[in-house]
């Protein structure tokens, strides 16, 4: 979200770019003051904090360090910004299914391209990935990178979609995707065993 921003840039890697083509976003935390705000704000300052280490570790200025490294801060209609894949289980009490839902929407308010995969009962991590699930995002990827061009839509993953056809799935998450099965195909033709 950052890409090319001399403001996250070093010279350690001078000379090369720092902008992706494609992201892939699966229960990540999006805005840190809301989730001290919302969950994990009576936590101790100490080192086992992760958000107070994030933060700086300093009372007065960690909420606006927080602020700096929250990625929904950096969805503005002037930055430059590649295709987004946001998956998240609506049963996550780590990082709020919330929070993925409002850096959709902003995406999408700011006109850019965005599909939002909700899996149904799952929690951070453990039962969220299946192998159908994997395929999706390896498709979007293939999708995104070249193979097919330009996504945009928000569906609902249910479990028991994944029994036998990932290309229902995939077309039932990527309803604007002109040709949703033609991306399958070739993700399996490059990636499959």
């Amino acid at each position: 979200m950052t890409g090319d921003d001399p403001t996250f840039e070093t010279d350690d890697y001078a000379g090369y770019s720092s902008s992706v083509k494609a992201v892939v976003d699966c229960f990540g935390p999006t805005d840190l003051v809301k989730m001290i705000d919302r969950q994990y704000g009576v936590q101790p300052r100490d080192d086992e904090n992760l958000l107070w280490a994030l933060g700086g570790r300093n009372e007065e200025t960690y909420r606006d360090t927080l602020s700096l490294i929250s990625p929904i801060n950096y969805v503005t209609p002037e930055r430059s910004l590649p295709p987004f894949l946001i998956l998240h289980g609506d049963a996550d009490d780590v990082v709020l299914f919330e929070d993925s839902e409002a850096l959709y929407d902003k995406l999408i308010a700011n006109g850019y391209e965005a599909d939002f995969v909700q899996v149904v009962g799952a929690p951070h991590e453990g039962d969220f990935w299946s192998q159908e699930l994997l395929e999706i995002i390896f498709s979007s990827m293939t999708y995104d990178l070249g193979v097919i061009h330009g996504m945009g839509g928000a569906g609902t993953l249910l479990p028991d979609m994944f029994k036998d056809n990932t290309t229902a799935v995939a077309s039932r998450i990527y309803g604007r995707i002109p040709d949703i099965e033609a991306a399958i195909t070739e993700y399996q033709k490059q990636y499959r065993t």
